[in-house]
């Protein structure tokens, strides 16, 4: 059996000298006891574990290796090896591990608890658990001498206001621009409290001031130094129409780019509260005023310079169909009308007889005559009801008339390096037509099979037909035309060749059974015993 014969603790007290500077804390417990195994006085290396528990609960509050604190009933997971002899042993609690939290002592009479083990029988529980008892120099922290209490032994934000005494506080104490919005009681600065120009940017922390710190119309132009307010003095959305006093903001009040769209709330800034010729270009951040931002009616002429207002002050929904009036563009019920103002479809073009009703294209002059009149690049729509498509590559063009046909420039007179074609025969028998699916519809039942050509193929008989990268190469299947009427002039040539060979192998064929007719004999005899006859060959 492991039993404890005797232990006592000398103890610094932490939680009575708080206010005294680290340094002078012994911010640890000396403790000094006996141990005895079997009533023998232990000498060796012995495991220790030590923990500060609260004798109510018998949670630990504190252990050396930091584990299962707040854990009843639990030792540490490690020990601490210490030199025992003769029974003795001796630590400071704190120094060797985990550092002892002074708020611990606030919890009433707290205890050390200790295990050993002699590293033979096993970790056994030292009892009982020992009071911790206050040091000497403790009871002296109680009191506080005159004058002892510093800037340096305040720590920051430990005064509240039940610390202070009424009126202790004077402007004098107050360092500028430490006031700040939680500092205020709502309301409580007016228009009274504040003398003419009293308030610059020195005396106020960005964002400090909110709409709740002010009364209605206690912010008049005369209380602001000019071109001091700027827009890290003024948290979102503080500054609304109450808070204003119309027509009192001016140019100069306002610091270049001190107001944008963050500080001011939808719809609070009508025609009222801006001074004629108020809102210049450099008084707007680029892109920043939105249709959302105006009040109804709020800009008019008088308000904005002339020329002030630029493409840049505006952002991409900055301006809508219902701030536009006048030109060519009405919206009416969600149609919108180009040339007129009767929108019967979602985008209504109407022609107006002197102009092409669409027309597109990227040449700054398409119809001057200096380029020939080649438009590149254009679809347009003409008066006589002609959809023509221009390639914008080499500038011929496709035209869909009024019967539906398609046709496409074939003109001379676009036309150079005019040659004739050969050998399309050989390359028209060489192609190889097949039937397919594309892979996208090859499982929709309903796809149909497709009959053609592939472009790899071709593109070796006749590689003016395609076009593209691999993967992506288009046919020109017009051409093939123009490739089947060429092999049909050389077949035909072949033909007519053909004929005139036959033609002449006739002739010779005839000539050639005239001169055996002169040979035939009349009687059977004469034929048995009449020479053979042999017939050279008539060279051609």
């Amino acid at each position: 059996m492991l039993r404890r014969i005797f232990g006592w603790t000398l103890i610094i007290s932490i939680a009575a000298i708080l206010p005294v500077r680290g340094q002078d804390i012994p911010l640890h417990i000396n403790h000094q006891g006996v141990v005895a195994v079997f009533g023998e006085r232990f000498t060796g290396q012995g495991e220790f574990r030590f923990a500060l528990v609260d004798p109510g609960t018998g949670a630990n509050l504190w252990t050396h290796d930091d584990t299962n604190v707040g854990v009843q009933d639990q030792q540490p997971d490690t020990a601490v090896s210490l030199t025992v002899i003769s029974g003795l042993y001796a630590v400071r609690l704190g120094e060797k591990g985990n550092l002892i939290d002074p708020a611990i002592f606030d919890t009433p009479d707290v205890a050390l608890r200790i295990w050993f083990d002699d590293t033979l029988n096993g970790t056994h529980l030292l009892t009982p658990d020992q009071p911790i008892a206050s040091a000497p120099f403790a009871f002296h922290s109680a009191t506080v001498d005159d004058n002892a209490i510093t800037t340096e032994k305040i720590a920051n934000g430990t005064v509240s206001t039940a610390d202070l005494a009424g009126n202790a506080v004077t402007s004098a104490k107050i360092t500028n621009g430490t006031v700040t919005a939680a500092d205020l009681a709502n309301n409580s600065v007016d228009t009274v409290e504040i003398a003419d120009n009293a308030i610059t940017k020195a005396k106020m922390t960005n964002g400090s001031v909110d709409t709740d710190e002010l009364a209605g119309s206690a912010v008049t132009s005369a209380k602001i130094a000019d071109g001091t307010v700027a827009t890290t003095d003024l948290a979102n959305n503080s500054v609304n129409g109450s808070k204003i006093q119309d027509g009192s903001v001016g140019f100069a009040d306002l610091a270049t780019g001190s107001v944008r769209s963050a500080e001011i709330n939808d719809g609070a800034v009508g025609t009222d509260d801006l001074a004629g010729g108020a809102v210049t270009s450099l008084k707007i951040a680029n892109g920043e005023v939105m249709t959302n931002d105006l009040a109804d009616d709020a800009v008019t002429g008088s308000k904005i310079n002339d020329g002030a207002v630029g493409a840049n002050n505006l952002s991409s929904s900055g301006a809508s169909l219902n701030k536009v009036s006048g030109g060519k563009m009405w919206m009416n019920s969600n149609n919108v009308g180009i040339g007129t103002d009767s929108a019967t479809a979602r985008l209504h073009i109407q022609y107006d007889g002197s102009h092409n009703a669409i027309h597109m294209n990227n040449d700054a002059d398409p119809d001057s005559s200096t380029n020939g009149g080649i438009n590149q690049g254009q679809i347009r729509m003409n008066s006589s009801g002609f959809l023509r498509m221009r390639n914008r590559i080499d500038a011929t063009w496709a035209q869909l008339d009024s019967s539906g046909s398609w046709s496409c420039c074939s003109d001379r007179n676009y036309k150079s390096d005019i040659s004739p074609l050969g050998g399309l025969l050989s390359k028209a028998l060489a192609l190889k037509p097949v039937s397919f699916y594309y892979k996208t519809l090859r499982n929709d039942p309903s796809a149909e099979k497709q009959i053609g050509f592939i472009a790899q193929e071709v593109e070796g008989l006749l590689p003016s037909l395609v076009s593209g990268t691999e993967g992506e190469k288009t046919m020109n299947y017009s051409g093939l035309g123009v490739v089947a009427i060429g092999a049909i002039h050389e077949m035909h040539a072949e033909v007519e060749s053909l004929q005139a060979e036959n033609d002449d192998l006739r002739d010779r064929l005839e000539c050639l059974e005239a001169l055996v007719a002169t040979f035939a004999p009349s009687e059977s005899k004469r034929i048995e015993s009449a020479p053979v006859l042999k017939v050279a060959k008539v060279a051609p």
